[in-house]
């Protein structure tokens, strides 16, 4: 659910999956982190 969302506040909850004992819940982290960072780094159209 923090993958879709793709607020930045959510990085701190993906920070600490990144340490969770299953492999799945770990790469699902890694992969929301990254969507979020490109976002971040996507200019947005002006209105």
């Amino acid at each position: 659910a923090l993958r879709e969302i793709g607020d930045p506040r959510a990085l701190g909850p993906l920070g600490e999956a990144l340490n969770d004992p299953e492999q799945g819940v770990r790469a699902a982290a890694a992969e929301a982190i990254g969507k979020i960072a490109a976002q971040a780094s996507t200019p947005q159209a002006e209105a």
